[in-house]
């Protein structure tokens, strides 16, 4: 994670994806810093395609429905915000 608010992700050949970070928050329940981020690319369907993990050093799927549903409330929470 960099100060600029971009997350740079070096793949195993080498090759450098960089995400825009939306939103990062610790969650009291778990203790755990949760990431929201986006390439900025779109689907089918016009939607951005947004992405979330556990981040701790390193991007970690996130574990559990309760986890899921915290980070998609979240979300929601910032699409209202905008």
């Amino acid at each position: 994670m960099n100060e600029d608010n971009t997350l740079k992700i070096i793949q195993n050949d080498g090759t450098e994806l960089v995400y825009e970070i939306l939103l990062s928050f610790k969650w009291f329940k778990t203790d755990k810093i949760y990431m929201i981020y986006t390439d900025n690319t779109y689907d089918t369907n016009n939607n951005l395609n947004v992405y979330s993990a556990i981040y701790d050093n390193t991007l970690l799927p996130i574990e559990t429905e309760e986890e899921k549903k915290e980070v998609e409330k979240r979300i929601k929470e910032l699409l209202i915000n905008k």
